[in-house]
Parts: C-alpha cells; sequence; structure tokens
C-alpha cells in the first residue's frame, strides 16, 4: 500500500527525471529531528544554497541527509566529534541518563518519547528513510566478572528503510562499550566541511584519480585558480602519503595543506566530487576559508564540476560577497538553483524553499536576501 505522501514523492520523482539525468534529491522530510519539528523540502535542484543566520539549522540541515545516506549508527558519533565532542573511547556511567545523554539532541527539544524520522526520494534510487527511537523496555547488563557494575538503560534503534529493505541497527551499552551490528546501502554522498577536511581520505581519493588517469583536469583547474601551482602528486612525508604542490619558489614538492588552507579545502571538495560521479556533495559553510576575491571563481569550477561529472550540490552560506558569486556564477544556471532560508526562532527552526531565478536577480540588484 503507498500512503498519500509517498504518492507525492513519487510524482516529484517523475518530474525530476525529465531535467536530470542523474541521481538527484528531489524531496527531502525531517520531522522530531534536532532543530527540526516538521520539515518538508520538495522540488529540490541540482544545485541548493541554503542561507542562514549561525546556529539557525544549516549545519543540521546537511548532517540529516549525511546520517540518513550512512549506513550504521556510526556516523553519529562522527558528526559528534566534527561538532567539537570528545574522541576516543568514551567513558559512560552505569547509567540510563549516561547512555541516553548521547543521542537525546537527535530529537527535536530532546523529546525521546517520539520517533525522529528522517525520508528522501531521489531520482534514481526512490525513497530511503531513517527512523530513530528509544526502545520500549529497559536492559540490565551484570557483568560477570564483576557483578557489582550493574548498567540499565534503554537501548536506541536506528532503522533504514532502503529499497524496500527494512533494517533495524540497535545501539547497545555492553562490556563499557557502545556497539551496534549491521550495516545497510550507502547512499552515494560526501559530507565537506572545515571540521572534517582528511589529507589522508583525500589522498586516496586523488590516487583514485590518478591510476585511472583523470587526475589532470583537477590539476589544471587548479593552477587556473592558483597559478603558483604547476603540479599535484602523491609523496610519502614523514611516513604519511599526502598531496604535495609543485609550488613557484620552492625547490621540492611540499604538501598542500602547508601552501593554503584555501587550496587544501577546494582540493578536498573538487576530490570529492569528481572521485563520486552521480552522487551528491554536501558543503558546509562552503566560503570559509576562500579569500573573497576568488569566490567566484571557485564556484565556477565547483559547478562546472558538478556539471562534469554529474553531482548534486547542498552548500550552506552566510557570506553576503559569497552570495554575489552565486548570482553570477548562476545566473545561466537559474533553473537548476534553489535557495532555502533558514531561520530558529522559538525553539524552531522555520525552513523556506525558494526558487533560483528570483533571488539570483535579487542578489544582481544589491537587495539583501539573507534577512
Amino acid at each position: 500500500m503507498v500512503c498519500p505522501s509517498q504518492t507525492i514523492a513519487i510524482v516529484d520523482v517523475l518530474d525530476a527525471e525529465k531535467s536530470a539525468d542523474y541521481l538527484m534529491i528531489t524531496r527531502f522530510q525531517a520531522h522530531n529531528f534536532r532543530c527540526f519539528e516538521n520539515l518538508t523540502l520538495e522540488g529540490l535542484r541540482r544545485f541548493n544554497f541554503i542561507l542562514g543566520e549561525s546556529g539557525s539549522g544549516k549545519s543540521a540541515l546537511l548532517e540529516a541527509l549525511f546520517l540518513l545516506s550512512g549506513a550504521s549508527p556510526e556516523l553519529h558519533f562522527r558528526l559528534r566529534r566534527w561538532r567539537g565532542f570528545a574522541e576516543g573511547n568514551l567513558e559512560l556511567q552505569a547509567s540510563r541518563e549516561s547512555f541516553s545523554s548521547l543521542f537525546r539532541f537527535l530529537f527535536h527539544m530532546g523529546d525521546t518519547e517520539k520517533v525522529a524520522s528522517l525520508s528522501l526520494v531521489d531520482t534514481d534510487l526512490g525513497i530511503r528513510k531513517l527512523d530513530i527511537y528509544f526502545e520500549d523496555k529497559e536492559t540490565l547488563s551484570i557483568p560477570i566478572e564483576r557483578p557489582e557494575n550493574i548498567s540499565q538503560f534503554v537501548p536506541i534503534t536506528f532503522k533504514w528503510d532502503v529499497g524496500n529493505r527494512v533494517v533495524p541497527i540497535t545501539v547497545e551499552l555492553k562490556d563499557g562499550k557502545i556497539k551496534a551490528d549491521g550495516s545497510v546501502e550507502v547512499h552515494p554522498i560526501h559530507f565537506i566541511s572545515s571540521r572534517n577536511l582528511s589529507s589522508r581520505y583525500d589522498a586516496i581519493l586523488f590516487s583514485t584519480l590518478s591510476r585511472s588517469l583523470r587526475a589532470q583536469p583537477l590539476i589544471e583547474t587548479i593552477h587556473n585558480i592558483y597559478p603558483s601551482i604547476h603540479d599535484l602528486s602523491l609523496e610519502i612525508v614523514g611516513g604519511e602519503t599526502l598531496i604535495n604542490a609543485q609550488v613557484d619558489g620552492f625547490k621540492e614538492k611540499i604538501p598542500i595543506g602547508e601552501v593554503s588552507g584555501g587550496l587544501n579545502k577546494l582540493v578536498s571538495i573538487a576530490l570529492a566530487i569528481a572521485a563520486n560521479p552521480y552522487g551528491i556533495v554536501l558543503i558546509d559553510e562552503i566560503e570559509n576559508g576562500f579569500y573573497y576575491k576568488n569566490y567566484r571563481e571557485i564556484l565556477e569550477t565547483l559547478a562546472h564540476f558538478c556539471e562534469e561529472y554529474k553531482v548534486q550540490m547542498f552548500a550552506s552560506s552566510h557570506s553576503r560577497e559569497f552570495l554575489e558569486a552565486v548570482a553570477d556564477v548562476m545566473e545561466e544556471r537559474a533553473t537548476d538553483v534553489m535557495f532555502i532560508k533558514t531561520k530558529y526562532r522559538d525553539g524552531k527552526c522555520e525552513v523556506t524553499r525558494l526558487k533560483g531565478d528570483p533571488i539570483i536577480s535579487a542578489i544582481l540588484q544589491d537587495i539583501e536576501v539573507r534577512a
């Protein structure tokens, strides 16, 4: 049986297929998740720009898409690390409160009595859902070696529904460690922010491109924006394989992270696109690390890469200068652009969906669109 909301979503997919020849998320919903009590975004485009003040839900929206697209609850802990929470082994007290505190704020206003739900529809793989909920019954853990260390908690379940395959994965506390068994198919998605750049991971992606003789377009693009850069290659530095650059004035190649933070971030984004054809890239605070005079060239490069590799982009920003670059670069692509405005008020995130044409026109006329 197909519910009404699914019927609408399927129609959205059929409409989108007329204009999209690759995988593209067209509809996203969130209920009781983080700052979103009830959110429905329809008619998403190839380029989606999320605008709003700090703390208004921009990052939460990207994180919701990333978590929904993932394979296991491990992504929740990865997102926690990116937000600055402690890494490594968690030291939990043997109590329900200690365990549930790790997950409480996945739920709107911390209301763990309700189910947190995420869902999307795309033009290729169809409907994907994730429900997060605490189990009704408490679990009592009594270690045999030290029975006095009794722990009592309520397990939490992440239930994915992918292609009509339902996979519930329960997260439990066993022997003082958090454990979860199982996984689902991964949606082809990359999430990039200033807090999760990884030189090791970028080296893996670059190696994949280089091995298949597809690295040259990236190298040429980097040179066009940073003329002092003439080549990129993998080199072993201090026992670690890193992407190195040939730079004017230097007698040897140096790691790109030592050259420029902006260069490092641009390479990370470009690699995520080029190594993930027919996929999706999420970029949080896209302008961070770049010199404002380079915004237009950088955005033109990323847009070209997305079109070349047929990748859908979601990018958050609160920079006026970057929005001006968006208007310049996307004016000819306006029908492929969607703006999403977020605003936090009275404990809720209000989200407004705006088509590209009027917003781009407003920006070009120097009208403030972020308010």
